[in-house]
């Protein structure tokens, strides 16, 4: 059976803990505390209701948070769909609808976004709220609201979830040129299969760093 992306995380964890995944702004993450938060943030996603083959959207600007968030709704077979931060009205609401998102991440400056078009909204039942900074609170009629904070109280251990290869791990949507814009599905195995063909293809080893 193919391994899914949290298998991946999970040996990486246990091979190169102590290892750089990741510097962002000043701030290092090793490969077990990526696999050591994910497990949190997939623990908190389950505590939310969420599971296998459920979708959410991400709507983050670049922060450790929608790695976090991303990784760990795939930890748990949930599907992520990104949205651009400067998508509103039907454009968003469209997004929201056709990716039968139940939850959606989303930065704080982005809930009256949202609010305007909660009544349009049919799926979507709980926003996670990261705020870098407070701001004005927004009031919704329908959807509930919890703070991104709220998934680090899980576990730090997963159990296992059945997730494979074959699972769904994300939603990408193309720019919609010639029309509404389409969902593109894409598994485990394409996330892991895409990863490792590159790093072969352009001689990556252990030793090299990339900026993106």
């Amino acid at each position: 059976m193919s391994k899914s992306v949290g298998d991946f995380i999970k040996e990486k964890g246990s091979k190169n803990y102590w290892n750089p995944f990741l510097r962002f702004e000043g701030r290092q993450v090793t490969y077990l505390e990526l696999d050591t938060v994910t497990n949190q943030t997939a623990n908190g996603f389950l505590q939310l209701d969420m599971a296998r083959g459920d979708k959410a959207c991400l709507m983050l600007p670049n922060c450790l948070e929608f790695i976090y968030a991303w990784l760990g709704l795939a930890k748990i077979g949930a599907v992520e769909t990104p949205i651009n931060l400067a998508h509103k009205g039907d454009l968003l609401a469209y997004l929201i609808n056709d990716s039968d998102a139940r939850v959606m991440v989303l930065d704080a400056r982005c809930l009256e976004t949202v609010r305007r078009i909660e009544d349009e909204l049919e799926t979507l039942e709980t926003l996670v709220v990261w705020e870098e900074e407070p701001g004005p609170a927004v009031s919704f009629k329908r959807l509930r609201t919890v703070p991104f904070e709220t998934l680090y109280s899980g576990k730090e251990s997963l159990d296992d979830t059945g997730v494979t290869g074959l699972d769904d791990f994300c939603i990408q949507y193309t720019s919609g040129t010639t029309g509404p814009s389409k969902g593109v599905v894409m598994s485990h195995n394409y996330a892991l299969h895409t990863g490792s063909s590159n790093a072969a293809q352009l001689g990556y080893n252990r030793d090299d760093v990339l900026y993106t």
